[in-house]
């Protein structure tokens, strides 16, 4: 992040527009797809723990959303193969109503060090802002993980 704060005056902003970039919510997204698989007769089953997979042994497909520390992944992490690439920046990931009409990307610091906001419109009235900065200035700045 240093070679930002260097190469760009603080206050910087870059809008790139004419990407075509479309987008919803997760919300949206999961309403779709549970509209969708309601139609061609699959089982929703929600909030449940999944303590004896052996009674899913005849389905087809089973999709789990257990999270970023899914048990069945480490279970199974010969098949599966992740891959995990921990990077050292802190970041915020925060929701707004702001419209956007392009990707914002606004470069500022202050004594502390630079911060970097990323910000996009992806559905009528919502917005997601990515706010970032570096473990230095994070510290400095008084911030706690």
């Amino acid at each position: 992040m240093g070679r930002y704060r260097r190469a760009l005056p603080p206050g910087t902003v870059h809008r790139v527009g004419g990407n075509g970039f479309c987008g919803c919510s997760r919300r949206k997204l999961l309403l779709i797809l549970q509209e969708r698989a309601r139609e061609l007769g699959v089982a929703l089953l929600f909030e449940a723990d999944i303590d004896d997979e052996a009674r899913f042994a005849d389905a087809d497909l089973v999709v789990l959303a257990d999270g970023i520390n899914s048990r069945f992944r480490e279970k199974y992490i010969a098949h599966f193969q992740p891959e995990v690439d921990v990077r050292s920046n802190m970041f915020a990931w925060m929701g707004s109503t702001r419209p956007l009409d392009a990707f914002t990307f606004i470069f500022s610091g202050n004594r502390v060090g630079p911060f970097i906001a990323h910000a996009y419109q992806y559905e009528v009235g919502r917005s997601t802002w990515i706010f970032e900065t570096d473990p230095k200035t994070f510290k400095r700045a008084g911030l706690r993980a």
